[in-house]
């Protein structure tokens, strides 16, 4: 009733959705797709900050320096959180993957307080794809990611976001479960 009302009264509304998992579950792949039909979206800012530091030769890296990396996360995060005010919004990971994180780690106990108050509408838990292979940003193996996405899910339900669990099927199919579970502002 109050949406309606809210948006009867011309006040814009956000709606914020998230694709969570462990690495290669399908995540950007995802977004690019919402990308496509129109969506806003924001990029995996973890895999940015890797990319930058080992381009230019730097130490913040999970592997390395896990609690800077953790900080310049949080700050990417809540920056690009901030961006928004209006419409439907995809993220490629948010701030509870910190949480998931600090329950590995350990890394980052002030990022936690963040991470409380963030909510979405919903999050896209993806399963992960079969076939996958560590690469100069996965350094981790197949153990590592299996224990990463069970802290990611328990991560995003304990904040009290609504969890979506997305299988490994066909883009085509996980674009429409998306779409069956998602409300549109724009």
């Amino acid at each position: 009733m109050w949406a309606w009302i809210l948006r009867g009264s011309g006040v814009k509304m956000l709606k914020k959705y998230v694709f969570a998992g462990a690495a290669y579950s399908g995540k950007t792949t995802m977004l690019n797709e919402m990308a496509k039909l129109g969506f806003q979206t924001v990029p995996e800012a973890a895999r940015q900050i890797i990319e930058e530091q080992i381009a230019k030769g730097g130490t913040l890296l999970p592997w390395i320096n896990r609690r800077g990396f953790e900080l310049l996360y949080l700050e990417r995060m809540l920056e690009a959180e901030s961006r928004f005010s209006e419409g439907t919004v995809f993220f490629d990971r948010a701030l509870p993957d910190s949480l998931a994180y600090h329950k590995i780690y350990d890394a980052c106990p002030e990022c936690i307080e963040h991470v409380k108050n963030s909510h979405y509408d919903a999050v896209f838990i993806l399963e992960m794809i079969p076939g996958y292979n560590m690469d100069d940003v996965r350094q981790f193996d197949i153990e590592h990611e299996k224990r990463m996405q069970k802290a990611i899910e328990e991560a995003y339900s304990e904040t009290g976001n609504r969890i979506i669990k997305v299988p490994a099927m066909s883009i085509e199919k996980r674009v429409e479960l998306v779409l069956a579970n998602i409300e549109v502002n724009k």
